[in-house]
């Protein structure tokens, strides 16, 4: 599926590589996302390597490409992948397929707190 964006070439996607099975790391890279509107379409689903979670959600917001590096850092992305997709020219957000592993969909984030 093709990046969606909005006008002025901001990113309204955004996609988190957590290399941990932890239950706070995933919750606070859900509180992250919510902070800054990333509540829409969420899909949380087993890494590949069965060590982590894959996330991807939408916001009504966009934000620039270094707006997002940062929201990404702030949730916990593996910090390699963020600084790969930081040096430009180049697909970003790139996640490995599912590999039939579980996966949870979520519509939307509308409660005050997390849990995960």
């Amino acid at each position: 599926m093709e990046e969606k964006r909005i006008e002025y070439g901001l990113i309204r996607r955004i996609t988190v590589d957590l290399d941990t099975k932890d239950e706070n790391s995933l919750k606070k890279c859900l509180d992250v996302l919510k902070k800054y509107g990333f509540t829409k379409d969420l899909e949380i689903r087993t890494s590949p390597s069965g060590n982590g979670y894959h996330i991807i959600a939408w916001s009504d917001k966009g934000y620039t490409l270094e707006e997002l590096l940062k929201i990404r850092k702030e949730a916990g992305d593996d910090d390699c992948r963020v600084f790969i997709d930081g040096l430009g020219n180049r697909l970003i957000q790139v996640l490995f397929t599912r590999k039939n592993k579980r996966t949870v969909r979520v519509a939307e984030i509308l409660e005050e707190e997390v849990i995960a």
